[in-house]
């Protein structure tokens, strides 16, 4: 039985979306989330709408985390983790580079470009590690989100 994580959100009446781990294409990152969510972790959820689609939350440097069924072009309904140089980010390298790591929630097909003439990377890749069981079921996360900016989100592994 595949591993399934949870995003509840408090401030949409506890709506929980549940999400299919995809460890057979992406081992690693997935054994680093699953990891990662020992215990519930509560975050406030960001997006950079209009820019991109997505809801998204800081997750803790993982160092040497390779890129494994990684995609530049998620999908609605996709979880991609990224890792990459971005001025201000969570975390610096022993080799000194500024890396971000985030995990994105995707609700509508888009493209990763962090913009060349600010200073970024330009094209880049993300770790396609989960898949909402059902994105429609995001509608009220979205509204809340586009409404009221930042919000709060509770992940968790799912209980069997």
């Amino acid at each position: 039985m595949p591993k399934e994580i949870e995003l509840i959100f408090p401030e949409c009446g506890n709506k929980t979306l549940a999400a299919v781990l995809h460890e057979d294409r992406a081992p690693i990152t997935c054994k680093k989330i699953w990891d990662w969510l020992e215990k519930p972790v509560e975050e406030l959820a960001g997006s950079p709408w209009p820019k991109l689609p997505e809801l998204y939350v800081w997750v803790p440097p993982m160092p040497g985390l390779p890129y494994e069924n990684a995609t530049s072009f998620p999908k609605a309904g996709e979880l991609l983790l990224a890792h990459y140089d971005q001025f201000g980010g969570n975390y610096t390298s022993p080799e000194g580079r500024v890396m971000a790591f985030d995990l994105a929630i995707f609700y509508a097909p888009t493209y990763l470009y962090l913009p060349v003439d600010k200073g970024y990377a330009g094209w880049i890749s993300a770790n396609h590690v989960a898949t909402l069981h059902d994105v429609k079921e995001m509608a009220p996360v979205i509204a809340r989100q586009m409404l009221g900016g930042k919000q709060k989100i509770i992940l968790r592994r799912k209980s069997s």
